[in-house]
């Protein structure tokens, strides 16, 4: 298994994620990608993957999490960071997110949030790399400012992390190359409304993640935190309930495409 996107680069996975790391690979996890948000969870990540082979790095900052005091800097900072490695494989997590935002809020953060992602759209451009993006109660601006780049510009190839919203919004990804990346939540009793975004995601389109050490699937949601090993329940989950193959076929297919939206550029 491949798992796309987790957190060995902020506790509790850091201060012990070789442990973390052998346990997911007894389950089978082959590969994995570890994901920062801002600068220095960014340099742990290149740091995590360049003492582990098959373990590689994205490196972003979200639009939450990061504080950016002048932008421009952290952009080139982040350009610094992928120049410095071959192991990094996608710019993120970066996007949009507004969860929690009151109104005001939100029309205050969005032109700051918008122009952050823009950047990184277009340093992944640049730099030949695909996005792992995270968006929260943002698929409006999500697909604005997708949409507007697809019918006029080059869009990078774009992965949706921990995929969430409507049904249109992903059939519009769907149509703009998108990848569906589902994680633990869709295995939730109450998350029919992800359950329904993989049915209409065909098989070809599907990556998995842990986002680990969050979103632990059933059966052992509720412990913390969530390893990486359980991306396997995950994966047995939309095999068995969703895509109706067999585990074997699901893993060498979502590993087919992790393979080739993080590794074929470096093939």
């Amino acid at each position: 298994m491949f798992d796309t996107h987790l957190h060995y680069n902020i506790d509790p996975l850091w201060t012990n994620w070789q442990s973390f790391l052998n346990e997911a690979q007894q389950q089978g996890v082959h590969s994995s990608i570890v994901v920062g948000f801002d600068l220095a969870s960014s340099e742990q990540a290149c740091a995590i993957a360049k003492q582990t082979d098959r373990v590689y790095a994205a490196v972003g900052l979200h639009p939450r999490d990061a504080q950016v005091e002048n932008m421009h800097e952290a952009i080139q900072q982040v350009r610094v960071l992928v120049k410095s490695s071959d192991k990094i494989v996608a710019i993120g997590e970066c996007g949009l997110d507004f969860y929690h935002l009151r109104a005001e809020q939100r029309t205050q953060s969005l032109p700051f949030q918008r122009e952050l992602f823009e950047q990184q759209l277009d340093l992944a451009l640049e730099m030949n790399l695909p996005v792992s993006v995270h968006s929260r109660d943002a698929e409006d601006v999500m697909l604005q400012v997708l949409s507007a780049r697809f019918h006029t510009q080059t869009l990078p190839q774009i992965v949706l992390h921990c995929v969430s919203g409507s049904v249109a919004y992903i059939r519009s990804a769907l149509k703009m190359g998108a990848y569906i990346s589902f994680a633990g939540n869709v295995t939730y009793k109450n998350a029919e409304n992800v359950r329904e975004l993989a049915r209409i995601t065909p098989l070809e389109r599907v990556l998995i993640e842990t986002d680990a050490p969050f979103l632990s699937p059933e059966p052992v949601r509720g412990q913390h935190p969530n390893h990486p090993a359980y991306i396997r329940h995950t994966a047995e989950f939309l095999a068995k309930n969703l895509y109706h193959v067999s585990f074997e076929e699901f893993e060498s297919a979502t590993d087919a495409n992790a393979t080739s939206v993080f590794l074929g550029r470096k093939s």
